[in-house]
């Protein structure tokens, strides 16, 4: 009898887990059109997502619904570092300029007074390999896919709820209120402003581009979601919680990973960063490298062990600031230092860019003409 009470309990632990993660995913979804959620966070976001939705789909709902096949895809790039970094990397770029051309300004930045925010690199990371980039018109196919991941989240809500059999009430949460609706700045360049003919030196810029895109992501969540809502164990601390445990731990590894692989190069970045790149990697292992790994590795919906939200209520319950105190651990003592130092190894606002004159030129020289 306890052991079926205990198993009960774990089976409604990873129902209401599942929940929450909806519930997050959905007020998230409906930041579609605000000008700086759809630049940069989105895309980060959208890779989360689809790794969220795959896992209960497949967990508890028992792979009973036929899930669009660029989700299986983009869900597999969780991480950002591959068995084959190398080859994934010259790919990205190779196809980014194959598809924007090789004679215009085809390496689109984001930037907030000066400071690196994003790049159009990242979109191309997550929707390379997809149908998507195969029609012209890619922002609507883009647009399309988020319709429709937010269609299955309130399709899977709904059957969550069910299975609770009314513990989890079907609701659509209310739409979280944004700090504004102003666009980042713009700025285009040229490939070659970035990529030199070394692959491995490619390859680390591709990279780095990624984890920047990713460490804003962490910054923009933590600055629109608390600024309305207190971090609590309720759907906007548990939300904000869950993606920056991924996100953070995951940069972290891309970064140990380039260390290993790409060991001159790093040194030569954190020597460009005063060694402060360092420093920082060994504070997080040293702080809260175990927990947030911890967290991150709750990715799975359990009927027989431990669920994020339960264990989130354990630490809560001896300390109701937990979630408030890590969520500032990791965006103020982590992604913000860590976002500081690669905008100003980059230092794109001083990056030129083409002329028209230039691109007119190239153009015609492309076009047969000398």
């Amino acid at each position: 009898m306890t052991k079926r009470m205990e198993t009960n309990s774990f089976e409604f632990s990873a129902l209401r887990t599942a929940y929450c993660d909806l519930s997050g995913i959905i007020s998230l979804l409906q930041f579609i059109g605000n000008k700086k959620f759809t630049a940069v966070p989105v895309f980060p976001i959208a890779r989360d997502v689809c790794l969220v939705l795959y896992q209960i789909n497949k967990e508890i709902l028992g792979s009973s619904y036929e899930l669009n096949t660029e989700i299986k895809k983009i869900r597999h790039k969780v991480k950002l570092n591959s068995s084959n970094n190398l080859k994934m990397h010259e790919e990205i770029l190779a196809f980014h300029v194959e598809k924007y051309g090789d004679d215009v300004n085809n390496l689109g930045f984001y930037l907030e007074d000066g400071n690196l925010i994003g790049s159009t690199l990242y979109p191309t990371y997550l929707y390379y390999d997809t149908t998507f980039f195969k029609n012209d018109n890619i922002a609507t196919e883009i647009f399309s896919f988020f319709r429709d991941i937010g269609n299955i989240s309130t399709k899977f809500l709904q059957h969550i709820s069910n299975l609770s059999q009314g513990k989890l009430k079907f609701e659509i949460p209310k739409p979280m209120i944004l700090a504004d609706d102003l666009g980042y700045s713009e700025k285009d360049i040229h490939h070659t402003s970035l990529f030199t003919g070394d692959k491995k030196k490619n390859a680390l810029i591709t990279r780095l581009l990624l984890i920047q895109q990713e460490l804003v992501t962490c910054i923009w969540l933590k600055d629109n979601i608390s600024a309305e809502n207190v971090l609590a164990l309720n759907n906007a601390g548990y939300i904000l919680l869950r993606l920056l445990t991924m996100k953070i731990d995951q940069v972290m590894d891309n970064l140990k990973n380039i260390q290993k692989y790409l060991p001159d190069y790093f040194l030569e970045l954190n020597h460009k960063c005063k060694s402060k790149l360092l420093d920082l990697m060994n504070a997080y292992e040293e702080s809260i490298s175990e927990e947030c790994r911890t967290l991150r590795n709750m990715l799975h919906y359990s009927s027989t062990e431990v669920n994020l939200y339960d264990y989130l209520e354990q630490r809560s319950c001896k300390n109701d600031k937990y979630i408030s105190l890590m969520v500032d651990e990791i965006v103020l003592n982590f992604a913000k230092p860590l976002s500081v130092m690669l905008s100003e190894y980059f230092n794109i606002a001083n990056l030129q860019s083409m002329s028209d004159m230039d691109m007119i030129l190239n153009r015609l020289k492309s076009k047969g003409f000398s």
